[in-house]
């Protein structure tokens, strides 16, 4: 491919002139894990001239050959803008993410490696558990992984692996039935779109923070195998395909959801060994909430960030879960209802055995929330009994590890 200035037939250059129409800016953000390119041109750009136009544009210190246009992520806009005389031009603008030259598009490879290690393993003896109709609820809320700050992705790994330890010598205490593995949303912190300069502190790529989560959940799994598990998720804000702060997919597009589609064909690999784990996901009515049933109690988990209004955290959950009630939605016969999101532990009592329970984040903090709120709430993976036999409420117990 030739460069730039021997290809004088093609619209090679960005157009000066007129404002850009609103988000659609000309430029490049990029980071570690890749970014986002803007561009304004005479004419339609063929997927052959991306190469030169990223090299045109990258900023000086960036080698072209570090990046490549992730193909599937381009938009296109026309716009016609005013050339004087009475005359107007028609410009084409195009979006597209960067993504370092180097990462693989499928996790094929690192999927079946996965998978044949699960094969290999042996089916366990059953938990001798109590035959008290209780769980032990883990929650698995707001990883973040791929955050960068506060020891970033490393320190925020051995938190969730001490966490789970923990977990793990509770449940060998207490003997519950069974165990929940209650994913309550934005296990993994995303490349940009969430928050200013997030592009630039994250410290794993997309890729990579899927693979992070993938062993992270498994190994959660395999710490209490022998046990009946059920692993629960939910659709979260940092899980959403964005451009430009805006969800660009479906809502169940989305990487929390996506991660349980990654454990499911490792976990298939050994159906003998995996037979009592059950994967649970969002209700068809609608995808914000996931419902299930834990030894006679329901449980409605949804991360928080779709129609939780308000400041304050229990306000906002109750009105929630009274406009699930009104509009016969799936969390209205919910006796519990978890949540993530707001990075703190809250609980409250909203009704007659109905109790909403805020799990704290595993991350490490946010500056730029921090310096906008005045406010930080320490990590931690909260854990509870929950069942008929475990009080009116069929919750009690709760600890963080």
């Amino acid at each position: 491919m030739g460069s730039l200035s021997e290809n004088r037939d093609l619209p090679t250059r960005p157009i000066a002139g007129p404002a850009d129409p609103p988000g659609w800016d000309q430029g490049v953000i990029i980071g570690p894990g890749g970014g986002e390119l803007t561009t304004r041109r005479l004419q339609p750009v063929a997927p052959e001239q991306w190469g030169e136009i990223l090299a045109e544009l990258l900023p000086p210190g960036f080698d072209p050959a570090d990046y490549a246009i992730d193909g599937d992520s381009v938009q296109v806009r026309t716009w016609d803008t005013p050339v004087g005389g009475g005359q107007t031009e028609r410009c084409y603008y195009f979006r597209a993410h960067i993504r370092p030259a180097t990462e693989e598009r499928r996790s094929d490879e690192d999927l079946a490696e996965l998978r044949r290690l699960a094969s290999k393993r042996k089916a366990r003896k059953p938990v001798a558990a109590t035959d008290a109709r209780v769980s032990l609820v883990v929650a698995l809320s707001d990883w973040q992984i791929g955050k960068g700050e506060n020891g970033g992705t490393e320190a925020t790994v051995e938190r969730i692996h001490d966490a789970l330890d923990a977990a793990l010598e509770r449940a060998r205490h207490e003997r519950p039935a069974s165990i929940v593995l209650a994913g309550l949303g934005d296990l993994a912190e995303g490349c940009a779109g969430w928050y200013p300069s997030q592009l630039w502190s994250v410290d794993l790529d997309e890729r990579e923070q899927m693979r992070v989560c993938t062993r992270l959940l498994l190994s959660a799994i395999e710490r209490f195998s022998g046990w009946p598990v059920t692993v629960s998720s939910c659709i979260s804000n940092h899980g959403e395909k964005r451009d430009g702060g805006k969800q660009r997919t479906g809502p169940t597009d989305n990487r929390d959801l996506e991660l349980l589609d990654r454990v499911a064909d490792v976990l298939d690999a050994n159906p003998a060994r995996y037979a009592d784990v059950r994967l649970v996901g969002p209700t068809e009515a609608d995808p914000a909430v996931t419902t299930l049933e834990v030894e006679g109690v329901r449980i409605a988990t949804a991360h928080g960030h779709v129609g939780f209004r308000g400041q304050n955290a229990s306000t906002a959950a109750e009105g929630w879960w009274m406009r699930q009630i009104r509009g016969q939605r799936p969390a209205m016969h919910a006796e519990l209802l978890l949540t993530g999101h707001r990075h703190h532990l809250a609980l409250a009592e909203l009704g007659l055995r109905r109790t909403w329970v805020q799990a704290p984040a595993m991350d490490g903090g946010s500056t730029w929330y921090s310096s906008a709120a005045g406010a930080q709430s320490h990590p931690g993976m909260l854990s509870m009994l929950v069942g008929d036999d475990v009080g009116r409420s069929g919750v009690q117990g709760l600890v963080v590890h």
